[in-house]
């Protein structure tokens, strides 16, 4: 049929091929390249202010006037046009904080005197006085600090007392630059030490460090130290402590002192100058009292002063009766008694430490096991013998027992055992023998 109107097969199979890729522009290439242009093209104009454009669009056309609906409260009026554009205010009195400003000690102030953050992002800007700061608003509840000029900024005034005065400007222009749209909004904002709204973990360089700090124990006063300790500790006596596993020696410290967070531990900052501290993270002792220890955490740039708090490790009592454990003293020296120990004879001599640990009492002999006693790499509660001591014809074994934590001393005062006095021996009577004389 097709031979007979002169239709050969290969020109009807050209005519079948166009048709299908005339079809299959229209409905998948076309819609593709429209989606294409409006992602690369128009998307990217639309980035940084599209709440923003969405007013300048609508404010092109008119809407009802205020007088004859309902309306947001943080809507647009722009009376002398008669028009209402639906585009509510940035919520800027629940995004916006001001954070205590402490600058880092080894840090020089610029000059910048308030402290700006934002919620749920937790970005920080520090700003001048007056100084206008710019926003990024993708919608009321999204705002960000922006680098760029906008039609939303902030500018800030210090009223006293820990409160701020921000006025919220919103200024919109048309084509030719006229001012088709200008508010002023005032909002009173009181400084905050930190954020309100809880974070999910905290991120970035601070974050190991606060683990770190999560796992340190901060003790008051060694009375072992303030008993026991001679004129080279004079220096560290009454100072609260901060220790833990991974601190090879226990940190005396008080309000003031700095921290330098290297390789993964602190290190003492006492007495480093600004090079050697610049370009770490920096801990300070902020305040010390029975109950918490107040910390502020820098990060390198030292715009934000974290405040931490770690409470004060709580005082165990010991339970410990000594009395159950040194069975039958009895005097051996002016400075030594013998007794029994786990069952087991033993001599105890004036100045010896005795640590219980598992379940056992067990003499800390040689210095390096005095040192690590004393940098808690050995625990345990520790009884010292400070000798005999002999009142109205009782002589008693005296020392001291600290609990594990050495923030509390118990005082010993035993008796000694008294000896049994032998039994006199009796003295035997002798039977005089009668002398037998010989008759010569």
């Amino acid at each position: 049929m097709l031979v007979d109107k002169g239709i050969s097969i290969h020109k009807y199979q050209l005519v079948l091929n166009t048709g299908n890729a005339l079809f299959f522009s229209l409905t998948i290439l076309i819609p593709l390249w429209s989606l294409m242009h409006y992602v690369i093209l128009e998307k990217s104009d639309s980035g940084r202010n599209s709440w923003s454009n969405s007013f300048l669009s609508s404010s092109l056309r008119s809407f009802p006037s205020s007088k004859g609906g309902s309306l947001s409260e943080n809507s647009f009026i722009a009376p002398a046009q008669e028009r209402v554009c639906l585009l509510p205010l940035p919520e800027l009195s629940k995004q916006l904080v001001v954070l205590e400003h402490i600058a880092r000690p080894d840090c020089v102030e610029n000059g910048k005197l308030l402290l700006f953050g934002i919620e749920g992002s937790r970005q920080k800007l520090l700003v001048n006085i007056g100084e206008k700061v710019f926003l990024d608003c993708k919608n009321e509840k999204e705002i960000s600090f922006s680098e760029e000029i906008g039609p939303f900024w902030f500018e800030a005034n210090l009223l006293g007392d820990g409160q701020v005065e921000v006025a919220l400007h919103a200024e919109f222009k048309g084509d030719n630059q006229e001012v088709i749209y200008k508010e002023v909004q005032n909002i009173s904002l009181l400084m905050k030490k930190d954020f309100e709204l809880a974070s999910n973990g905290e991120k970035g360089t601070l974050a190991p460090i606060i683990d770190y700090l999560g796992k340190v124990k901060i003790c008051e006063t060694d009375l072992l130290i303030e008993m026991y300790g001679g004129k080279s500790f004079d220096g560290v006596k009454g100072s609260y402590r901060m220790y833990s596993d991974k601190i090879r020696a226990p940190f005396f410290i008080k309000p003031g002192d700095l921290f330098v967070w290297k390789d993964g531990g602190l290190e003492e900052g006492k007495g480093a100058t600004q090079e050697a501290t610049k370009g770490f993270p920096l801990l300070m002792i902020k305040s010390l009292d029975m109950q918490k220890c107040e910390l502020l955490l820098w990060d390198t740039d030292g715009m934000y002063g974290k405040p931490i708090t770690l409470a004060i490790g709580m005082a165990i009592p010991s339970q410990l009766k000594v009395q159950e454990f040194f069975l039958k003293l009895h005097q051996r020296t002016d400075a030594s008694v013998t007794c029994q120990l786990h069952k087991r004879n033993v001599i105890i001599r004036k100045g010896d430490w005795l640590l219980y640990s598992k379940g056992k009492f067990r003499n800390l002999r040689t210095f390096d096991e005095v040192n690590d006693y004393l940098r808690y790499a050995l625990k345990g509660e520790l009884f010292i013998f400070d000798g005999l001591v002999k009142k109205e014809g009782i002589t008693s074994f005296v020392g001291h027992l600290f609990n594990e934590e050495r923030t509390q001393a118990k005082n010993v005062d035993l008796v000694l055992s008294e000896r049994k006095k032998p039994a006199p021996l009796k003295k035997k009577d002798t039977k005089v023998l009668p002398v037998q004389v010989k008759d010569e």
